[in-house]
């Protein structure tokens, strides 16, 4: 796998922890929630994102991809979540960008 292919696939773990953080911080006492966090633009980045991501998964691994795209996306969102915390808020904002690169390469 060339970098292109590792990071379509390392940027699901981070849409899934970018979409889930503004639901789950709440439920932590010492995280917070940035200003834009869970708004209109922050759904519209990360929806843009997995749209990518999905059709990413799709064009470059095919059928068995695109069905291993939100099963995996969910393990390591989830894992992401846990083992980075707060600070998930900030380091899940480039998986857009991410998803998009195998379109440049």
């Amino acid at each position: 796998m060339d970098f292109s292919q590792w990071s379509l696939v390392l940027s699901g773990g981070l849409l899934m922890s970018g979409i889930a953080y503004p639901f789950y911080a709440p439920t932590q006492p010492s995280w917070k929630i940035g200003a834009w966090a869970g708004g209109g633009l922050w759904s519209l980045w990360f929806g843009f994102g997995a749209l990518a991501y999905l059709g990413g998964m799709a064009n470059v691994f095919g059928w068995l991809g695109l069905l291993a795209a939100i099963p995996w996306a969910f393990f390591l969102g989830f894992v992401l979540l846990l083992t980075i915390g707060r600070h998930m808020q900030l380091l899940s904002l480039p998986a857009p960008i991410l998803a998009n690169i195998w379109f440049m390469t």
